[in-house]
């Protein structure tokens, strides 16, 4: 099969976030050794220090997740490190419990009596990479690729989920962004081939694949990466681009390009007011409003190459403005501390 010009583009980001060196630490770099730790022997990672970016006096005082604030006056920290490729990042629905994704797998935070974090892995030993992850009901959702083929794990919420592979998917490079909408559906977002699948699933308490669906009506330079659903409709990052994919119950799809810009973006979070987007390529968090209009951003290269972003919004202990934030080359998980207005 001929690779399109994006398909090429995606290939030649995603091996230099693998292996590409780079003296600022702002740019790709090469992940250093080691990684993390088996399931039940959590790794404690001391508390780190502030480390603070390019502080940029504000004019761009917006409603942020957990209040008025601006992005531009961020600072950042080190919430915890040796995650290998560290990819994307979940809230478990109604607690305080975070999971973060990665070459290793699949692992969960904790926080100790002295306030510093530790890693447990949750998913098996596989050859294959970790990246989104997602919850229908009582089970959490990840994808696995390993650049040939790709497969879905799931996990009943536990006190320590257990993830097991429940559908493979041949074929499919790089199962890389997931999401899931109230009616049951898994999306993902196949970033090689200009694809979104929809996994239509059970209900059981390990759910089984009824249904899978390729869905039509994509343009064929769209390389899905992030992909959030938002009360019916689909919002992609391809690119420097943010895409509006609305699927219809025939399997089709129309897709509306949002806004765009001379960049690369990865994983993304959208709420009722705004779209906030891991600028990979300008080592920032960037926030959009939902029609596409720029509502503000942190400091360039204030991280280094941002893969995902979700509002903390007070959980695990953390501010009503701070944002969670995976450094992919980096191998560690930052809070970006937005200031207060």
């Amino acid at each position: 099969m001929k690779t399109s010009p994006a398909s090429s583009f995606l290939c030649a980001v995603f091996l230099c976030a693998s292996g590409c060196s780079d003296s600022n630490t702002g740019a790709a770099t090469e992940p250093p050794e080691g990684g993390t730790t088996d399931a039940g022997s959590p790794v404690t990672v001391p508390d780190a220090g502030v480390d603070s970016g390019k502080v940029v006096t504000s004019s761009d005082a917006s409603m942020l997740d957990g209040g008025m604030g601006s992005l531009a006056c961020s600072t950042r920290t080190t919430l915890v490190e040796n995650v290998t490729s560290a990819e994307n990042l979940f809230f478990i629905d109604g607690t305080e419990r975070l999971l973060v994704s990665g070459d290793d797998g699949v692992f969960e935070l904790t926080k100790g009596a002295s306030g510093s974090a530790s890693l447990t892995k949750v998913t098996p030993t596989t050859s294959c990479k970790f990246g989104g992850m997602t919850q229908i009901g009582n089970v959490v959702f990840a994808n696995c690729y390993d650049l040939t083929d790709s497969h879905v794990y799931a996990a009943q919420v536990a006190d320590t989920p257990e993830f097991e592979s429940i559908y493979d998917l041949p074929g499919v490079k790089l199962a890389n962004g997931l999401t899931s909408d109230a009616d049951g559906h898994l999306y993902i977002a196949s970033t090689f081939d200009a694809r979104i699948l929809r996994l239509t699933v059970s209900g059981d308490a390990i759910p089984k694949v009824t249904d899978e669906t390729d869905l039509g009506g994509l343009p064929a330079t769209l390389a899905p990466n992030g992909i959030k659903s938002f009360q019916g409709t689909l919002y992609v990052t391809s690119g420097g681009e943010v895409w509006t994919v609305t699927p219809g119950s025939d399997g089709g799809a129309d897709a509306k390009r949002l806004f765009a810009q001379p960049d690369y973006f990865d994983d993304l979070f959208v709420s009722d007011t705004t779209i906030y987007v891991a600028n990979f390529g300008g080592g920032a968090v960037r926030a959009y409003g939902l029609d596409g209009s720029a509502q503000g951003a942190t400091p360039s290269k204030l991280l280094a190459n941002p893969s995902s972003v979700l509002p903390a919004k007070g959980r695990f202990g953390l501010g009503a403005n701070d944002f969670v934030v995976t450094e992919k080359p980096a191998n560690r998980v930052a809070v970006v501390h937005a200031c207060p207005l």
